[in-house]
């Protein structure tokens, strides 16, 4: 969504069809994505269903009976864990302060942060994280843009995930 809201702004400056691609291209590397997935169980079966060891049944049990959420950050075409937190709400906490700090540092380079949510919005949208995130976006003058998630990711991370996508420069390994 991040990429498509940039590129409808660069439409608007520029008729150059070229001018514009590039442009997307650029912005491409400088996306982040942020999530955190409610469903530990789900994210450990769909990761052994692709045959994956990102989760392994040690730590899914850990972090079960720790109640630690995963965070997981995707940038160009790479995904990681970058950061647990206690629950859902404590992990959405820290991504939450992280794209603070990254509108505090003036390190956001698209005045938007998009999120996708795998679940009822007018619940999400009562939230403390999701009142605290447009208080924050208010302050720096940053857009909030609040969808469901599409059908393809929420098949990958399950019921109330979240997404949030930044555009930004900076370093984003000190979640």
């Amino acid at each position: 969504g991040l990429l498509a809201y940039a590129a409808v702004a660069a439409l608007k400056v520029s008729q150059d069809v070229q001018q514009v691609l590039q442009f997307v291209e650029r912005t491409r590397d400088t996306l982040f994505t942020y999530g955190v997935a409610d469903d530990l169980l789900y994210v450990y079966t769909r990761a052994k269903q692709k045959n994956e060891n990102s989760i392994t049944w040690g730590k899914y049990t850990l972090a079960n009976v720790l109640n630690l959420k995963p965070i997981l950050r995707f940038h160009a075409g790479q995904s990681s864990t970058v950061g647990r937190g206690r629950g859902f709400e404590g992990a959405l906490e820290q991504v939450v302060s992280h794209v603070q700090a990254k509108l505090v540092a003036s390190d956001v380079r698209i005045a938007l942060i998009n999120v996708s949510f795998a679940g009822d919005l007018e619940v999400f949208m009562q939230s403390q994280q999701w009142k605290r995130l447009e208080h924050i976006a208010m302050l720096h003058h940053v857009a909030l843009f609040l969808s469901h998630m599409s059908v393809t990711l929420a098949v990958h991370v399950g019921a109330d995930a979240i997404m949030l996508a930044v555009s930004s420069g900076g370093n984003h390994a000190d979640l």
